[in-house]
């Protein structure tokens, strides 16, 4: 069958696996390190600035050009690293409470038949990040945030199995109308598919997964998701 129940010895591979650089919190930690690496390179950056300003400042004769456009960069450093810190706070589960307002988490329908999962989101997924007045709307983290509660309560909560030979994520997005189209590249899917390798596959290389996306008119606008068995892929779209 593609889709079996990981026996003992499998199982004690596949926690050993997730100990390894590759499991998903050592992943997180790298992201947060990587996070904090920038995070240091613009306070370094904003002491720079901020003692290039203070010389021009106290010059006999500053040049109004030069203050002004360091007085742009200074506030421009300041405000990526509020936005960086934010980030930061937001990966790592630590949110103010304007963000824990804005992200919520969504409940998903999630269900289990035989070898198939389905999920229903209750929207659309997002769009690829998105940035407007220089930050990001939607950021990977945010995204995690919106969805990982649903997955981790569904896998702890069901018994389920692993896919040990290839399989397919199916993604179809449906419209209520032709003005909601977008793009099938505009949609966000990185981390649902993250989500899904990490509970169902051993891991998400092209040999164990593949990826396809769909479009159907609906009665209301959201995203469904469907893993089956790669060898049920012709039955399925038929």
């Amino acid at each position: 069958m593609d889709f079996t129940k990981v026996i003992e010895e499998n199982s004690i591979k596949y926690e050993d696996d997730s100990l390894s650089v590759d499991n998903p919190a050592s992943d997180n930690r790298k992201a947060v390190e990587k996070m904090f690496k920038t995070l240091d390179s613009h306070i370094v950056s904003l002491k720079k600035s901020a003692d290039f300003l203070r010389e021009l400042m106290f010059e006999d004769s500053p040049s109004n050009d030069f203050v002004n456009s360091e007085l742009v960069r200074v506030n421009s450093i300041i405000k990526k690293i509020v936005s960086k810190t934010m980030e930061i706070g937001r990966y790592s589960g630590f949110s103010g409470k304007q963000e824990i307002n804005r992200i919520m988490g969504e409940e998903l329908l999630m269900s289990l038949d035989g070898e198939r999962l389905h999920i229903v989101f209750p929207t659309l997924l997002p769009k690829r990040i998105e940035r407007q007045n220089n930050q990001a709307v939607y950021t990977n983290a945010d995204i995690r945030q919106m969805y990982e509660p649903a997955f981790s309560k569904f896998f702890s909560e069901n018994k389920h199995v692993i896919y040990s030979k290839k399989a397919v994520i199916i993604y179809t997005h449906f419209f209520s109308s032709e003005k909601e189209f977008r793009d099938h590249d505009n949609f966000e899917t990185k981390i649902i598919t993250d989500l899904i390798t990490a509970n169902l596959f051993y891991d998400d290389s092209p040999k164990h997964c593949a990826i396809f996306m769909d479009y159907k008119m609906g009665e209301y606008s959201h995203t469904e998701v469907d893993v089956i068995p790669f060898t049920e892929l012709k039955s399925f779209i038929e």
